[in-house]
């Protein structure tokens, strides 16, 4: 019996806690499990759910539970992973058109897109995991476009990854968790910035970072700093005057005189030296000789073809 009133005054005393934000993960089967772990880095301010359809493409993720989205406020976060059925059909177009619609049609919403991890099932060269980077960047080009939208770029290891090297262990699992709890902090408390999130980062210095001047300013900058060199030049020129330093070029005729240069003696040329000579110079008018020859014209070829 008093085992029961203990009972009754603890439920009495205990009070429900309403989240303040709700955080909804739409996925594949990379998402599988990702729920709890992510509300494990989290406070009671946050309840985490998850819609997790395995092997599905994206038009399914992201329209199977439009009710639930639509219920959503910009005080809650929508979580989407998935690609990896429509990376594997060569179907990239047509997913990114799907996650295209679902942001426009939830513009007054908290989103974060995950990007499709690199397949370790296949090779580096392989079409699909070409495919994975055409989809990623595709993905990055969409979220730009809404400023309601992040895109977290999960960078992950092989042993992040299962034997098999498709799908994600605990590890790699964890790890995406941390940063997907982090980004989540980071939407309702802009002060907070995650290290570990390189995509935050950016997004904060774009904030930050002041507009480009234009071009009248730049002409304002170069013409003032063309007037500063142009006082310098004046200032060291009056300096060099006032001291009397003159620069004078120098004179050849001072220079050059008897004393330091006196005239050097010819010695006489021998018989070899002149005979070596003399055989230049008919070598020379030999050339100009044969150059002022007149060349004749070659022959034009008959069209005969035994024309010889």
């Amino acid at each position: 019996m008093k085992d029961r009133q203990r009972q009754r005054r603890a439920g009495q005393q205990k009070k429900t806690i309403v989240p303040k934000h709700k955080i909804m993960i739409l996925g594949d089967s990379h998402a599988r499990r990702c729920a709890d772990l992510v509300q494990d880095n989290l406070n009671s301010d946050y309840r985490v759910s998850s819609f997790i359809k395995p092997s599905a493409q994206m038009s399914e993720i992201v329209t199977s539970i439009s009710k639930e989205v639509h219920s959503l406020t910009n005080n809650d976060v929508i979580i989407i992973w998935g690609g990896v059925k429509d990376i594997g059909r060569n179907n990239t177009a047509e997913a990114i058109d799907y996650v295209n619609k679902f942001l426009n049609d939830n513009t007054n919403k908290n989103i974060v897109l995950l990007n499709s991890p690199h397949r370790h099932d296949l090779i580096s060269t392989s079409c699909v995991n070409k495919e994975v980077i055409n989809y990623n960047s595709r993905l990055k080009e969409a979220t730009g476009l809404h400023p309601n939208v992040k895109l977290l770029e999960i960078k992950l290891d092989r042993h992040h990854f299962t034997r098999h090297g498709l799908h994600l262990n605990l590890t790699g699992k964890k790890l995406v968790s941390q940063e997907v709890a982090m980004i989540v902090e980071q939407i309702f408390k802009p002060g907070k910035v995650p290290t570990s999130l390189e995509k935050v980062a950016l997004l904060e210095e774009n904030n930050l970072t002041t507009p480009e001047p234009n071009i009248d300013d730049k002409a304002e900058s170069a013409k003032s700093t063309l007037d500063t060199v142009s006082q310098v030049t004046l200032q060291l020129h009056g300096n060099l005057m006032s001291d009397n330093i003159a620069i004078q070029e120098p004179n050849l005729t001072d220079e050059c005189t008897d004393k330091e240069y006196p005239p050097q003696h010819q010695e006489p040329l021998l018989g070899n030296d002149i005979e070596s000579q003399n055989s230049d110079q008919n070598e020379m008018m030999i050339m100009e000789t044969i150059a002022q020859q007149k060349r004749h014209c070659p022959a034009k070829r008959n069209t005969d073809f035994l024309w010889n």
